[in-house]
């Protein structure tokens, strides 16, 4: 299965995220970073390591709305 991914970043400052991420909305030291590239779920994954995050979940409706319209 080949799924655009999104990469969560921990050990910012939401105020502070890289520049091409996006604050989380519930954590202030987490920011997203959504890929463009359709990868397989492991190197998706692996893509996130070598930015120093991984593969997010979320963990609340409100956090999922938030990222699925900022994915549009």
């Amino acid at each position: 299965m080949f799924l655009p991914y999104l990469l969560s970043l921990t050990g910012f400052l939401a105020t502070n995220c890289p520049e091409g991420t996006s604050p989380s909305l519930s954590n202030p030291n987490l920011c997203y970073f959504f890929g463009t590239q359709r990868l397989p779920y492991m190197n998706a994954e692996e893509n996130c390591v070598a930015r120093d995050g991984h593969l997010t979940t979320t963990h609340s409706v409100a956090e999922d709305i938030y990222l699925s319209r900022k994915d549009l």
